[in-house]
């Protein structure tokens, strides 16, 4: 990142009219799925491109900011962020405003304008498209871990039914907060209709698969690489948000798998069964697919796919011969996340586009969400010591990418900000 450049007082902002539009700027930000230690230095530099020097305090549900001048008490904002997704293509978009905002090319109401243009646009990729590739995103997932060609079919059906059950209890402020539990419940009683008709059937890729798209590595991740970065106090609402996720996937599916063993009269089967390996020509072609359903659940635009795609993959490869051919687990995965965000890093100085754009479709092939929800059914199944051994894993993997991110970044810094 260059150092501000202060520009000249005739295209300086007035300080009210900028404060009130840097703390909508970062309402988006956090909206659209921006960490809030890039957040807050996004905002610092537009107010001191502009002469001013702001205090800034972001968490995952809201923005505190403060802009202070040479004389007059300062201007204090505070906005609140009832909700957040992740759209990488609005997050380009709003980096295209800061930029030209810290550059002098735009007066703040052509900057309100511009925020109210991305706002109103519609949601890149409709809701087939996001629907399919949910869908695609579980069968995928089935075969990562293990399914065959019956399982990923019912996993395509299986992961449609809980895109579609996520987007419709979304919508609602009376059910949105139990979207995970639901999810889980619906993996749970999937598995159970599939294994009743078939006995053989696989539960472990079937339940991983269902919840794939719910479990929350991404969130996790981005929980230690702001604890990495010292913003504590969002670093830690993260990583209790992304256990809340967990614990409500698996109290959903335990709930079905109480249900069932109720009806069979037996005792309550384990919820997934052992671990199947799968097939390296299987995970490989499951991780590309993987990677481009993430891309449209990301709402990457269309220019960007080619290049989302290609992250994803060199996150797998990379990930995948370090574990193979020099070292295995957590080291593997970090490996993994140095050489996305040396790619990252790189195309975002050749295109001047945010870095995030290229490193979350990338990083979403590492993070261990899924193996966190296996450590919490081994807990829940009685077998403590696999759940505390998983748990330590997950933690340590999604430690490891954190780190790896950072020291891409200070091998090859993306000179942006976002």
């Amino acid at each position: 990142m260059t150092p501000p450049t202060l520009l000249p007082p005739p295209k300086r902002a007035p300080r009210e009219a900028l404060t009130a539009l840097l703390v909508r700027l970062g309402r988006l930000l956090l909206s659209y799925g921006c960490p809030t230690h890039r957040l807050e230095a996004c905002l610092r530099l537009a107010a001191e491109c502009h002469g001013y020097r702001a205090e800034v305090l972001g968490v995952p549900t809201g923005v505190w900011i403060s802009l202070d001048a040479d004389s007059g008490p300062p201007q204090v904002r505070l906005v609140r962020v009832d909700g957040w997704t992740v759209d990488l293509g609005r997050l380009s978009a709003l980096d295209a405003v800061f930029n030209r905002l810290s550059d002098g090319e735009l007066t703040v109401a052509e900057a309100e304008a511009a925020l109210d243009a991305i706002e109103a646009e519609p949601l890149r990729y409709g809701a087939v498209a996001q629907l399919g590739a949910g869908a695609l995103a579980s069968s995928s997932a089935a075969a990562f871990f293990g399914g065959g060609v019956t399982t990923v079919a019912i996993a395509l059906l299986l992961g449609l039914c809980a895109m579609a059950l996520g987007m419709q209890m979304g919508r609602h402020a009376r059910t949105r907060l139990l979207t995970d539990f639901a999810i889980g419940a619906l993996a749970g009683a999937g598995t159970w209709l599939a294994a009743t008709l078939d006995p053989t059937t696989l539960r472990r890729p079937l339940v991983l698969a269902g919840v794939i798209i719910a479990v929350p590595g991404l969130t996790l991740t981005s929980a230690l690489a702001e604890l990495a970065a010292k913003n504590l106090v969002s670093g830690t609402a993260r990583l209790m948000e992304a256990g809340m996720t967990l614990l409500s996937l698996i109290f959903g599916l335990a709930t079905v798998a109480t249900l069932e063993a109720w009806v069979s009269g037996g005792p309550p089967a384990r919820l997934m069964g052992p671990p199947v390996p799968p097939h390296l020509a299987v995970v490989a072609a499951a991780t590309a697919v993987a990677a481009l359903s993430f891309a449209v659940l990301f709402r990457v635009p269309p220019r960007d796919l080619l290049a989302t795609l290609l992250s994803g993959v060199l996150a797998w490869g990379s990930a995948f011969a370090a574990a193979r051919y020099f070292v295995p687990g957590p080291t593997a995965a970090f490996a993994g996340a140095v050489t996305v965000g040396l790619y990252a890093n790189a195309l975002a100085r050749r295109t001047q586009r945010p870095a995030q754009l290229y490193v979350v479709p990338g990083i979403v092939m590492l993070v261990p969400g899924a193996f966190g929800f296996v450590a919490l059914e081994n807990l829940w199944s009685g077998d403590v010591g696999a759940g505390a051994s998983g748990f330590f894993a997950t933690v340590l993997t999604a430690s490891a990418l954190a780190l790896g991110l950072l020291l891409a970044s200070a091998a090859l810094p993306a000179r942006k900000v976002l």
